[in-house]
């Protein structure tokens, strides 16, 4: 799905080539670098991108794109048992696993399966400092997910996507904490996003009452 406008695109995977576009963001908050994985159809007899499509989100660190890459090359060249085990995500429908959500989405490896964060002092900055510029942003984005309407799959595409029989993609079994997390049962993650949600709202709080205070103060002066 690439817009409203253009709707689905459908490309040739024989004829694609795969590239990692470096991408930076910079805001008031600071910068960061993100990497993509582009999968491109280039104009004949040239290395021009006539068509490209970007089938993950950006991510950090380089080697995640790379990753991800590997992953499409063996799902379509090589076989289900050449695969290691998908992870299983949080439902995206419910509420209540949000957190779970932020942890696999935001924090990636610096997690482990039971959502515990690894030891290590760039977790834990990290951690705190993305709770606490963007933890409300984050939040929003899952709400809009939630709430959004979504573009009907075209028929090609639904029938690829099914096989007969079971699913011969092996998945991880949730633990335990999993899947008391996707219930917002799991007292350590709620911990500490709500010291991270506690964070962030006096960050952005104190930020709204300075500039409230001071053009009060301007007004009446």
């Amino acid at each position: 799905w690439v817009d409203r406008k253009r709707g689905w695109m459908v490309l040739d995977y024989d004829e694609l080539h795969p590239a990692v576009f470096r991408s930076a963001i910079v805001t008031t908050a600071g910068s960061a670098t993100f990497f993509v994985l582009g999968l491109a159809k280039l104009v004949p007899g040239t290395r021009r991108i006539a068509d490209q499509v970007n089938p993950a989100p950006p991510l950090f660190p380089a080697e995640r794109p790379e990753q991800v890459w590997e992953f499409i090359r063996t799902y379509m060249d090589g076989t289900p048992d050449a695969l290691p085990p998908i992870d299983p995500m949080p439902p995206l429908q419910d509420a209540r696993a949000d957190h779970a959500r932020m942890d696999r989405l935001l924090l990636q490896d610096m997690v482990d399966e039971h959502h515990r964060l690894k030891p290590g002092v760039f977790n834990k900055i990290y951690t705190w400092f993305w709770g606490g510029v963007s933890y409300w942003t984050e939040r929003c984005a899952l709400w809009v997910q939630r709430t959004a309407p979504r573009p009907e799959y075209p028929p090609e595409l639904r029938e690829a996507m099914q096989w007969e029989g079971e699913n011969p993609y092996r998945t991880r079994a949730p633990t335990a904490e999993e899947q008391q997390a996707w219930t917002g049962r799991l007292p350590h993650l709620r911990r500490r996003w709500l010291a991270a949600a506690a964070f962030s709202t006096l960050i952005y709080g104190s930020m709204f009452l300075i500039m409230t205070v001071g053009a009060w103060l301007e007004s009446g002066s």
